[in-house]
């Protein structure tokens, strides 16, 4: 909310977002937008209809997908995660896929310079605020490394 400048509180902003169809916020702490839908209710800013139909969708999603259902009806539960989640045979495959995908450009002057290099290096520097924390690179969807 406050990042964008779109609107100027929590309240305006669950007005807006729930108002427009938004029905689940990925909300931290700091920011929890949706906190403050009781507030814009109790204001007339957004309709108890609204806030109805935007929770109706969202459980009848989770009915659909079972997560209500008996855990012995549930065909997933008989999975085992460790045999599907960072198995070692999708390790290995994460990793061929990894090794085959490098790009190693050549900067091969008969070609015509694929580079800015004019000059033969020896080495290169990588540098940025990534380099010593790949974690960074996975988002807030992403599992938790685990290195073995």
């Amino acid at each position: 909310m406050s990042a964008h400048h779109y609107t100027n509180s929590t309240v305006a902003t669950a007005e807006v977002a729930v108002n427009a169809g938004t029905c689940l916020e990925d909300a931290n702490e700091e920011d929890n937008v949706f906190a403050s839908i009781g507030q814009a209710v109790s204001e007339g800013l957004i309709t108890d209809a609204t806030v109805i139909d935007a929770v109706s969708r969202l459980f009848l999603v989770r009915m659909r997908l079972g997560e209500f259902d008996p855990p012995e009806m549930n065909p997933y539960t008989k999975l085992k995660v460790e045999d599907y989640v960072q198995s070692e045979a999708h390790r290995q495959l994460s990793l061929e896929a990894a090794m085959a995908s490098a790009v190693l450009m050549k900067n091969d002057m008969t070609m015509g310079m694929t580079l800015p290099i004019t000059t033969p290096v020896n080495s290169a520097c990588v540098v940025g605020p990534f380099i010593n924390d790949p974690s960074l690179y996975f988002g807030d969807y992403s599992p938790t490394l685990m290195v073995s």
